[in-house]
């Protein structure tokens, strides 16, 4: 499923496309599910909240963009297309958009200053996001809700952690390690 704004941000480089894949899509809908509800603790600081909230709308924003079959290497190009996918007004994403900006400044230049007020506002967007990208998902997928219900979301078939992109490395066209043996001459 192509969507033509977003292939324009493909034909310049800021997003890619990339096969739909429901159990990571499944992983990062869990993940915002789990830092929305860290963001809701009120034993939390407001900053800790904010950064909750903000990685929970993340999550869940690159979920909807994996569920249309796009990728974002950039953190920032997550919330934009949600016009094009979800038909979110932007003023609407543009909340996150700020909460993105704020969490920069926090993570690179150690500023952050955060009302309460703020975190509410957002954890009410980012609780809206979540409803509309999980409504999303099942509406396309009839067996959206049986894929991971038993199973530990962390590990992969083998009993392996995952870390990260479910991509592997000779995949991605990094060549495995040689060994050197020492000669027996």
């Amino acid at each position: 499923m192509t969507i033509v704004a977003l292939d324009n941000l493909v034909k310049i480089r800021q997003l890619a496309t990339e096969p739909r894949n429901e159990i990571e899509i499944r992983r990062l809908l869990h993940m915002a599910q789990t830092h929305l509800a860290d963001a809701q603790q009120v034993s939390v600081s407001v900053e800790g909240r904010y950064l909750s909230a903000y990685a929970a709308g993340h999550s869940a924003g690159l979920a909807v963009l994996r569920h249309y079959g796009y990728r974002s290497e950039n953190r920032y190009i997550v919330f934009q297309p949600l016009t094009h996918t979800l038909g979110w007004p932007a003023e609407r994403w543009r909340l996150l958009d700020a909460a993105h900006r704020a969490r920069n400044l926090a993570e690179y230049e150690g500023l952050m200053e955060v009302e309460l007020s703020q975190v509410n506002a957002l954890i009410g967007v980012v609780s809206m996001l979540l409803a509309d990208a999980e409504q999303a998902v099942a509406s396309e997928s009839p067996k959206a809700q049986e894929w991971l219900p038993d199973r530990d979301w962390r590990k992969t078939v083998h009993g392996r952690r995952l870390i990260g992109s479910c991509r592997s490395s000779r995949a991605r066209g990094i060549p495995r390690p040689v060994r050197m043996t020492p000669s027996s001459d």
